[in-house]
């Protein structure tokens, strides 16, 4: 082990040395030291005076003793601690909570007679924290008369639980605040639960000690009260210095050569692109940071304890080594970023003279490492182990000057540089841990009695008496769920034991999920589902219903024996006169009316491959389909029917089609379930489409699903609104057609007129409605008053793209409390696959809309770049797995070979590889995101379009909306095109969307248009959007102060920054300003307007427009309580 280690463990175990003269001086911070410990010593005496010798730490000078005044500067560290304190919550957060176990007759006066004694020996016990005439805090010691330090006595043993009345005292202790400017900043009590058996409780405010001084305090308190006890002078080394001279001392060496290295290696390591843990939160962030939290404990178990002791032996590591190694994967695993950055602290005590110190000498280390995910832990230890040294190396240098030196984008709603801090703590204590022979009890995670978090997440990891590693996790309640935590909790553990047992393996090939998470199946019911096709389905309904109408268009109305026929008729021309088998691709090329149905069944009746190309296509795109799919015969109609086409391909002109001279008897099904149905052409990135070859087996089990198990009644009447060369389609034809429903084909021009499509839905009792989502948020701009009253609307589809659902659609839902929106999720290489039923007689109704869950007969795996499954909450790919499967890509081996991939989880199945991000919540839905290749990094923010475009849906006066990233000028711009209802006003968009997203994620430009420009199939066409130009840029522009407050505020900001001019609108901190100055404003404001404005009030909105804003409403408000007043006085 590195001997800088092998000091800090024995450090950790209770042990001190230092060099006098050339001679070892061990020093016991302990009563008891294990002889492991001492053989330690022994056996590497040498070693450590070696270093001792040769490191520079020793070559420091003494640290000078400051002059006498009536207050000292602050460290640092305090600085940044006394800020966030002036939040209540914050404050409480950085409360250090202890408990001593006591066994014997302890005497009240006692004990509080050797705390006072501790507390005159430490300067730092007595200190408050007090503002300078300049309004910047200072430390002030005060005298133990000053103090007024009590020890508090309770005496529960009488109690029937006892123990309980204890832990319900230390946690209400634990939430008081602290008054840092008059003190005491320690609080103690000692509780009596038993006869001769007590609990000495300590709370101290981290501003004044630190994890390192709690065993220094415990050892010296009870020192001295076994001292005073026989009335002897405790036997304590006496302190050269106090905390304040350390605080100047180290205030000075900022600038020295040795300090100024130290910084260059700080900014080395972290001024790259500074990544952002961004783990699955619940909701969104808040704008401010917050401080509510619980602490969650457990142990890892006696296999996982004893292989970390192994490993780190065999390393030649330490337990801190080990477990930081692990979090950083266990992080990478949960986010998918293997750049991560954890907090950790370090003691920072190496000079000779801060042994035995109370103090906040603490110094934060961001600890940065990359996990490759090629590499096996054991590689990856390594790089970890050299970077923990080097941190060590450079740890006198203060984290709040290298944030100050990286000059940070202020964030107020994360901590700067990390949001995780590992704590790993020596084995001080465990003697008041739970003894436990039942190994289930060290598998138990338990709720602790603190509740506040200083760090999204703060792990501890303690050595314990039973040799076993107990696991704390301090959370952010206000970003995570307990249930997320427990589950983190447990995988970490599973993660530690693989990597430590697995050690040669490659990180990415861990799987540390049980087999069920991470997938999502769904089996049909075996009597339900057959194995058919689907014209057998169409066919036995024309049976039970053959006088129905089944297909409607204009004023044509076909019944389903009439549908029957005349598909028969076209199927036995295809298969006879056209020789159309199996293998067979035909195109059909028709505007929309109910002869798309027509060729469309009949085909697959005939036992071919259906292609619909639309007739809006330009003929170039038409001709290379006819080649790529090899069609040689066409159905089309006279009016689409192009000159060059009818060389490529025979034309079945369906104007003239003379259906009576073919036979209209149903023909042999001669399709096995795996034979391709119909191919489906998308967008291709090498400028040409590519075909999506489908089956019948997808068919079939669709069509079943959407009867037995969709939520929707057999039977109703669908509007059909899709385009033909979109797969839904299909989905609209053979579900009705197969269940006795009505098909309502709309009108082309119908389909872009609401207002006739409204009058057309009512007059003709539609139940169902299936629109792709584009469509759906424009259709519910535009119902009228009759049609709310009137409709008979059942059921909404949504498919194609992502459903948000805007504020109208949520409305008519709410109005309409028994009808069902259905949000269908699947691409074209698999059609529908999941699905989520939204009704506000069943569930509650939100913008967001999951996709839900699979499908009878499909299975959804989500899975991390090395295809392992990601478990709940956590960002993945979506793969598809099951009977939904195309067969692949027409002609493009490589290109199906690469997206159909062999199922590693089941053998001889195949998985697609969507390109769609996902996570699964804990009620077994999916929460679709975007495309893989939608997500972007911006300033280390993982950013999600998806998660844009649906704020600004939700916005008034916004219809459509597209968030896309350009590149401009080696810079990429966040770009929002907004198809508005109303007049907008962009700066005031801009500002309605920074209440909810953080400014990383907010549009630089916003273009206004009159529509989104779509393809064919419905999907954004990109290509058609219009080059972005400084019109489009949306920034803040010079306002002018106009109201008195606001006159006032600008002067007071301008004097604080040193600027000749200050807009309303203009953000503090993007001005200069920083924490102090922004301590000294509020102070400045509090004086001169007589208006207190919080912390977390000025972080939510820097500007002087809010601070103004909120000192009117208060001076309102309190005129009225005035005249109020006066009015009773009157009376």
């Amino acid at each position: 082990m590195e001997t800088i280690f092998l000091i800090k463990e024995l450090r950790e175990k209770g042990v001190a040395v230092k060099l006098v003269g050339n001679q070892l001086e061990v020093s016991l911070l302990k009563e008891t030291v294990e002889d492991e410990v001492v053989e330690i010593v022994r056996n590497n005496k040498e070693q450590i005076i070696s270093y001792l010798q040769s490191i520079s730490i020793n070559k420091f000078k003494e640290i000078p003793k400051a002059k006498e005044a009536l207050s000292y500067p602050v460290s640092n560290a305090q600085f940044r601690i006394w800020f966030e304190s002036q939040s209540t919550t914050a404050s409480i957060a950085y409360h250090i909570p202890f408990e001593v176990k006591l066994e014997g007759d302890y005497d009240q006066n006692s004990l509080e007679e050797a705390i006072i004694y501790i507390l005159n020996r430490h300067e730092i016990l007595r200190t408050v924290f007090r503002l300078n005439a300049e309004k910047e805090p200072q430390q002030q010691i005060l005298s133990v008369q000053e103090l007024n330090f009590n020890l508090d006595y309770e005496d529960y043993s009488e109690a029937a639980d006892s123990l309980s009345k204890v832990n319900e005292y230390i946690k209400e202790k634990a939430n008081v605040p602290f008054d840092l400017e008059n003190g005491p900043l320690l609080r103690a009590a000692l509780l009596k639960y038993d006869n001769n058996s007590y609990y000495f409780s300590c709370i101290l405010h981290h501003i004044i000690c630190d994890a390192w001084s709690i065993p220094i305090l415990k050892s010296e308190i009870l020192t001295a009260y076994k001292a005073l006890q026989t009335n002897k002078v405790p036997a304590l080394e006496e302190l050269r210095i106090q905390y304040k001279d350390y605080t100047l001392w180290n205030l000075d060496n900022l600038e020295g050569a040795s300090f100024l290295k130290q910084k260059d290696y700080w900014l080395a390591k972290l001024s790259t692109e500074t990544p952002v843990l961004e783990l699955p939160i619940t909701g969104t962030r808040p704008p401010v940071k917050t401080y509510n939290g619980q602490t969650l404990k457990t142990y890892f178990n006696t296999d996982i304890s004893n292989a970390v002791s192994i490993y780190q032996k065999n390393q030649e590591g330490s337990l801190y080594m080990v477990m930081l190694s692990t979090l950083h994967v266990m992080l990478a695993k949960y986010t998918g970023n293997n750049d991560t950055i954890i907090g950790s602290p370090f003691a920072a005590r190496e000079h000779i003279d801060l042994h035995n110190q109370i103090g906040f000498y603490t110094n934060t280390l961001a600890i940065r490492n990359k996990v490759e995910q090629s590499d096996s832990f054991d590689t990856f230890f390594t790089a970890v182990k050299q970077s923990i040294l080097e941190a060590h190396n450079n740890q006198q240098y203060p984290f709040e000057e290298v944030v100050k030196a990286l000059n940070l984008k202020k964030d107020a709603s994360r901590n700067p540089l990390f949001d995780v801090m590992l704590v790993v703590l020596p084995k001080e204590g465990a003697k008041n841990e739970e003894q436990f022979d039942d190994e289930a009890f060290s598998e138990a995670i338990t709720v602790e009695k603190y509740t506040t978090s200083k760090f999204d997440l703060l792990v501890y990891v303690e050595e314990t008496e039973n040799d076993l590693l107990s696991l704390k996790v301090e959370y952010n309640t206000d970003l995570f769920e307990e249930k997320f935590i427990t589950q983190f909790i447990t995988h970490y553990k599973k993660i530690v034991h693989l990597l430590l047992t697995q050690p040669a393996k490659r990180i990415g090939a861990l799987n540390y999920l049980t087999e069920k998470e991470g997938v999502l199946k769904q089996e049909a019911t075996t009597e339900k589902y057959v194995k058919k096709c689907v014209i057998e389905f169409f066919e036995n309904q024309v049976q039970r219903t053959p006088e129905n109408v089944a297909v409607k268009y204009e004023d044509i109305s076909l019944t389903y024996k009439e549908v029957n026929e005349y598909t028969n008729q076209l199927a036995h021309c295809l298969r006879e006169k056209y020789n159309v088998t199996p293998q067979t691709n035909v195109g059909v090329i028709l505007g929309r009316s109910h002869l798309n149905v027509l060729a469309m069944i009949g085909i697959i009746k005939a036992g071919g491959c259906y292609v619909p190309i639309d007739h809006k296509y330009h003929i170039e795109r038409k001709e290379y389909i006819l080649e790529d799919a090899e069609i040689q015969t066409v159905i089309s109609t006279i009016d689409l029917f192009d000159e060059e086409l009818s060389e490529k391909a025979a034309i079945i002109n369906l104007d003239q089609f003379a259906f009576s001279e073919w036979d209209d008897s149903n023909l042999n099904i001669v399709n096995q379930l795996d034979d391709p149905s119909f191919v489906i052409y998308t967008s291709g990135s090498t400028g040409h489409p590519k075909g999506v070859v489908q089956t019948h087996r997808m068919l079939s089990n669709l069509i079943q699903w959407n009867i037995y198990d969709s939520g929707i009644e057999s039977g109703l009447k669908h509007l059909q609104y899709t385009s033909f060369s979109f797969d839904v389609s299909l989905q609209d034809c053979w579900f009705v057609l197969s269940s006795g429903g009505v098909l309502f084909i709309t009108p082309e021009a119908m389909k872009i007129d609401f207002r006739r499509l409204l009058d057309f839905i009512v007059g003709n009792a539609i139940e169902v409605l299936c629109f792709p989502f584009s469509a759906l948020t424009n259709f519910f701009d535009f119902p009228k008053e009759t049609f709310v009253k009137n409709h008979e609307i059942k059921h909404i589809i949504s498919s194609g793209e992502q459903l948000m659902a805007n504020n109208t659609l949520q409305e008519f839902l709410v109005q309409n409390p028994k009808v069902k929106l259905h949000n269908h999720y699947g691409p074209s290489e698999t059609h529908v696959v999941t699905s989520y039923t939204m009704c506000k007689e069943e569930n509650e109704i939100v913008s967001y809309v999951p996709i839900g869950k699979p499908v009878a007969n499909t299975a959804i795996y989500l899975l991390d770049k090395d295809q392992q499954p990601v478990p709940k909450k956590v960002i993945g790919e979506i793969y598809v797995g099951g009977e939904h499967l195309a067969l692949g890509y027409l002609k493009l081996p490589d290109l199906t070979n690469e997206r159909f991939i062999a199922n590693p989880f089941e053998k001889d199945e195949r998985l697609y590889k969507t390109g769609d991000l996902a996570y699964e919540d804990y009620t077994g839905n999916i929460i679709y995101l975007g495309r893989n290749d939608n997500q972007i990094k911006i300033r280390g923010y993982r950013i999600e379009l998806e998660e844009i475009k649906n704020v600004i849906l939700i916005q008034d006066h916004v219809n459509q909306a597209f968030v896309d990233v350009v590149n401009k000028e080696n810079e990429q711009l966040i770009v929002a095109y907004i198809v508005p209802t109303a007049l907008i006003d962009r700066l005031y968009l801009k500002k309605q969307l920074s209440k909810v997203l953080p400014d990383y994620m907010l549009p630089s430009h916003i273009v206004i248009l009159d529509e989104i420009p779509l393809t064919p199939n419905g999907k954004i066409n990109k290509k058609a959007l219009p080059e972005i130009d400084d019109s489009a840029l949306v920034t803040t522009q010079y306002t002018a102060p106009e109201t008195e407050i606001e006159k006032q505020l600008a002067e007071i900001w301008k004097e604080l920054l040193g600027i000749d001019k200050v807009g309303i609108l203009d953000n503090f901190f993007e001005l200069g300003g920083h924490s102090l100055r922004m301590h000294k404003m509020l102070n400045q404001i509090k004086t001169e307007l007589t208006t207190e404005i919080t912390f977390e009030l000025f972080l939510s909105d820097p500007t002087i427009e809010s601070v103004a804003l909120h000192i009117e409403n208060l001076k309102s408000l309190q005129n009225q309580v005035t005249l109020t007043e006066k009015k009773k006085i009157l009376i």
